[in-house]
């Protein structure tokens, strides 16, 4: 109970000081705050000045300066507003007189710019209409140059002052006809020269407005008001400073007692700690003996249970190894049945086609017809022996593909031009979409690249009756001189049944014949990858693969 009332003594002192330091430092930086918020505000007040001046004698082309300068002083004046509302700081007479001053700014300087804006436009428009008209040789061309002069004497700061040019200005604009009063609209001289005298009035009436609202924004200043604030929160704050040196001694020493209590409670916690430490030892020599015999019994129970596992893991490994046996003797099984039909499968297209040749020929007479259906027959037939070689090849893991230099774009507008031939004998579309700036020449088996597009696009012809073929290619430049070419063909024919198409893809035994099986296996070879796309809402099949092949020097 002692030590427990000790400890919330401590923690009592400890947050007393730290109150009180926290409480210390704020009031001090809070003062420190304001004096940066006059100081901007000060200087946004003398760049306020400046810009008016600025304006006034034409050194601005716009206005945004001005505009920015007000709203950073509304938001200075804002924040000013909360500091001495929050912390009821003092200066509220100061702060209410430099908002009434910064409203009676905001509506001087509204004045100023609309003033300003009336006779910039007068003083751009009235030299340019004077130009026009002297040049077109009107009558009146001295009458306007001499306003023209008198118009730029009044308008300059050092004489604007000369009443004189205020009369000289208005008998000048008297000479003119009264006719012009009212032009007529076709007459643009006269409506030019009617607006020109407009705008001589109108200069002579803003000219000393702009020159007095220029005049008040000047003389009310806020730099003084905002200095006299200034100094108050700087006198504040050294006085805040200097009342506060006993009270932070103060804290400075019960800190220092803090730590002595602390010290001398770490001392002896430190003596209690080695005396319990002494009993421990005592403690820890009686169960020495008692550790010793678990010890020995945990061996012994050890020994039969890593005894018992090795027996476990030995009939463990039996089961897998009957498991891997059997399975593996199914799949042999299945793989024998597969390459039987398979086999079966090509001796029947073979002796299918030859019948079909023979028959053909035995026909009487021999007609065009029977000689394309015998070509036709024979190409079947060499494509299906080529394919079977093929796979023989990768069967047994003995085809090698070249690494030729060859003309890209040769070799797909030959395959194109032989199936845009047999995809017009069947009256159908065949479109090659090839972007222009593809890599000419590359490196790579041409001849294997052939058989693919071979193999692909006779599918797609043969299993199209109406629609299209298309042969879409594109490509793309990867890391070290390599490049990636895409090639979709789509067609517009019978398709493939979607739950066949995972064993299309996967299975080397398929009723869809060895071309696909040969270009899938081709197209890995190549570093691509070959997929089926089946759209359930459009007719045909999209069949996609893609090739690395590195760009020759």
């Amino acid at each position: 109970m002692k030590w427990r009332y000790i400890v919330i003594f401590l923690v009592i002192i400890a947050a007393v000081v730290l109150y009180f330091l926290t409480r210390s430092f704020v009031y001090q930086d809070r003062y420190a705050n304001a004096e940066n918020i006059l100081h901007l505000y000060r200087g946004d007040a003398l760049i306020l000045n400046q810009n008016i001046l600025r304006t006034r004698y034409g050194f601005l082309p716009h206005y945004d300066p001005l505009i920015s300068s007000l709203q950073h002083m509304s938001q200075l004046q804002s924040k000013l507003n909360k500091f001495i509302k929050e912390n009821n700081a003092p200066g509220v007479e100061y702060k209410n007189t430099l908002a009434e001053k910064l409203i009676i700014k905001k509506r001087l300087v509204i004045a100023f710019l609309r003033n300003h804006s009336i006779l910039r436009n007068s003083v751009i428009y009235l030299p340019i209409a004077i130009s026009i008209l002297t040049t077109q040789n009107i009558a009146h061309s001295d009458l306007l140059n001499n306003l023209l002069l008198s118009i730029l004497l009044k308008t300059n700061p050092n004489i604007s002052s000369n009443k004189n040019l205020t009369t000289k200005i208005n008998n000048i604009i008297e000479q003119f006809p009264k006719t012009l009063t009212k032009p007529d609209p076709t007459a643009k001289n006269e409506l030019l020269l009617t607006n020109t005298l407009k705008h001589s009035k109108t200069i002579l009436n803003y000219h000393p407005r702009l020159n007095t609202v220029t005049r008040q924004l000047l003389e009310i200043n806020l730099v003084n008001i905002i200095d006299n604030l200034d100094a108050l929160y700087q006198a504040e704050r050294e006085k805040y400073i200097a009342r506060n040196t006993i009270f932070r001694i103060l804290l400075f020493t019960l800190f220092l007692s803090l730590i002595s209590i602390i010290t001398y409670i770490i001392i002896h916690l430190r003596k209690s700690i080695q005396l319990q430490a002494h009993t421990n030892d005592k403690l820890s020599s009686k169960l020495l003996a008692q550790r010793q015999v678990e010890k020995a019994i945990k061996f012994q129970n050890a020994t039969l249970i890593e005894t018992n596992e090795k027996f476990i893991n030995e009939i463990t490994k039996h089961k897998k190894q009957s498991a891997l046996l059997n399975k593996a003797q199914l799949e042999s099984k299945q793989q024998q049945q597969e390459k039987n039909v398979f086999i079966a499968s090509m001796a029947h297209k073979i002796s299918h086609s030859v019948d079909n040749m023979l028959s053909n020929l035995k026909q009487q007479p021999i007609t065009n017809d029977v000689i394309a259906d015998v070509k036709q027959t024979g190409e079947e037939l060499l494509r299906f022996l080529a394919n079977t070689i093929d796979y023989a090849k990768l069967s047994a893991n003995m085809l090698v593909l070249q690494k030729t230099k060859f003309d890209f774009g040769l070799l797909i507008t030959s395959n194109a031009k032989k199936y845009q031939t047999m995809a017009a004998a069947k009256q159908l579309k065949f479109n090659l979409s090839m972007p222009a700036d593809h890599p000419q020449k590359l490196i790579g088996d041409p001849v294997y690249l052939t058989k693919i597009l071979d193999n692909l696009l006779y599918n797609a012809v043969k299993n199209t009756t109406e629609g299209q073929i298309d042969l879409i290619i594109t490509y793309k430049i990867v890391d070290n001189n390599q490049s990636v070419f895409r090639f979709d063909i789509k067609d517009t024919g019978i398709g493939i049944d979607a739950a066949k198409r995972a064993h299309l893809l996967n299975s080397d035994h398929n009723d869809y014949g060895l071309g696909l099986i040969c270009c899938r296996k081709i197209i890995t070879l190549m570093g691509g990858i070959f997929d089926i796309d089946i759209a359930n809402d459009v007719p045909g099949t999209t069949v996609c693969f893609s090739v690395r092949l590195p760009i020759a020097d």
